[in-house]
């Protein structure tokens, strides 16, 4: 008996590749079986565009889907799947025709390069900061008599969006951009404003307000909130000429108050030995000012100066925004005018308490004496570190001519301490550093209970030895000293 087995092989169908006008096609295979991946790419001519593959069945002609893939993770860009017929590759490519840009003054343009005739062109016209697309037009390259109609399709975040279907021949595309138009609103409360109904971002703008009869200007807020630099120019009669800068579309409250409430508080808050006055335009002491015044701050004393020695104490800490530089002022003068800004203002002026000398005496032996400052401020503690040589020991330590009591420096066993607080006048200090002499004691098998002396300098006064004990015998006395050095 005898066992036949057929066999089959898949069928395989050409793949004919047609090169058109414009371009080159490459498929990655010349023939295939039916269900077979076939991979597609072109290179383009210049003056050409790639508009789309095209592949047919030999059979019938019809057409196979070709699919760009390139939007779908790990395949090839352009592909077909291989019917179960022989099939024609070619591809359209179709002249392409510059775009040239025209970018406006205050914007620019985003556009394609190129683009071919029947072709949907879109572009962006954007605008700089303070400025809005006006309009666009699209014209025939070298004839802007021959124009090419636009739409308008969106507001982007990037600007203005506009489409034109792109003609048989190259175009230019060009927009014109304007100052970007603020509206202005004024809200008045007893009083009247004279002043502009729009304007453009950073246009000084200038208004008048006429209070009311027995009123003054009391407050001028923009859109709700206090802005420092609107200015007071000029006062005549009951009416005051005051400017501003647009930062865009803003409603301006002008309120005012009756005379004897107008302007905002100035509070001074004086350190140690700080003096200053606050006066107007008219040299008068002042504790209000209206928005937008002048107002100078003057130090009164001069001679402040810091626990370094540094000149400083003419520094003053308005509180609130500076209207030019939009920081908090620090005036470094001792005479400095500003304008008011529209709110009550504190003025500190830091003082700090005189400094004065503390000299440690240049002849003293044996020793040292350290201070944690040179010039101190009164007031101000001050710490003295005596450190007696090797083999000495302080006999006396002065502080203007007093002896005073020390106590030892717990992280050196070497070293004392002395700390008092700086009077207001200068201070010299001293110190004496003796030799230091040790008592050794022979205790011939006694011992000591108790404190014993075991050392002492030649200033030291008469001083009484312990006696020692030891079990069974009775203290006879010391015997009679020798000196080891």
């Amino acid at each position: 008996m005898s066992t036949i087995t057929a066999e089959f092989e898949r069928s395989a169908y050409s793949i004919t590749v047609t090169n058109p006008a414009g371009g080159t096609v490459t498929a990655s295979l010349s023939s295939a079986s039916e269900g077979d991946k076939v991979n597609l790419s072109y290179t383009v001519n210049s003056g050409y565009i790639f508009r789309r593959f095209i592949v047919r069945k030999t059979s019938d002609n019809s057409e196979v889907s070709v699919i760009n893939g390139s939007s779908l993770e790990g395949q090839e860009a352009w592909y077909f799947n291989m019917p179960g017929s022989n099939v024609t590759v070619t591809a359209e490519f179709a002249p392409a025709h510059a775009i040239t840009v025209s970018n406006p003054e205050n914007g620019s343009i985003t556009a394609p390069a190129s683009a071919a005739a029947g072709d949907t062109v879109q572009f962006t016209v954007g605008a700089n900061s303070g400025y809005e697309v006006k309009d666009c037009t699209v014209t025939k390259t070298g004839d802007s008599g021959v124009s090419v109609s636009t739409s308008f399709i969106l507001n982007a975040p990037n600007g203005k969006v506009y489409s034109f279907t792109m003609p048989d021949y190259p175009v230019t595309v060009s927009a014109r951009t304007e100052l970007k138009v603020c509206p202005i609103t004024w809200n008045t409360a007893d009083c009247t404003v004279n002043g502009p109904a729009q304007g453009h971002i950073g246009d000084e703008i200038t208004f008048s307000v006429t209070p009311s009869d027995g009123y003054r200007v009391r407050t001028i807020s923009v859109n709700g909130e206090t802005v420092y630099g609107i200015v007071r120019t000029a006062v005549s009669g009951n009416v005051y000429t005051y400017k501003m800068t647009l930062q865009g579309s803003c409603t301006v409250n002008v309120e005012c108050d009756n005379e004897d409430n107008a302007g905002f508080l100035i509070t001074k808050e004086l350190g140690q030995r700080a003096n200053v006055s606050v006066t107007n335009s008219a040299g008068e002491e002042i504790t209000r000012a209206e928005g937008g015044e002048a107002v100078t701050i003057k130090l009164l004393n001069q001679d402040i100066i810091d626990y370094h020695g540094n000149t400083s104490g003419n520094v003053f800490y308005p509180t609130g925004t500076d209207p030019y530089t939009g920081k908090d002022r620090k005036l470094l003068s001792g005479n400095d005018t500003f304008t008011m800004p529209f709110c009550d203002m504190t003025v500190q002026a830091v003082g700090v308490a005189q400094i004065y000398n503390l000299t440690v005496a240049s002849d003293i032996q044996h020793g040292t004496i350290t201070a944690n400052s040179s010039t101190p401020a009164a007031g101000l503690t001050v710490e003295l570190t005596i450190t007696p040589d090797a083999g000495y020991m302080f006999e006396s330590v002065t502080v203007d001519g007093q002896d005073v009591a020390l106590y030892v420096d717990e992280g050196d066993n070497n070293s004392y301490i002395y700390i008092f607080t700086m009077p207001g006048h200068d201070v010299n200090v001293s110190a004496v550093f003796a030799i230091l002499y040790k008592i050794t004691y022979e205790l011939d098998g006694g011992r000591f209970e108790g404190v014993r002396y075991l050392s002492y300098l030649a200033s030291t006064e008469t001083f009484t030895l312990t006696e020692p004990t030891r079990d069974g015998y009775t203290f006879a006395g010391h015997g009679r000293p020798t000196r080891t050095r």
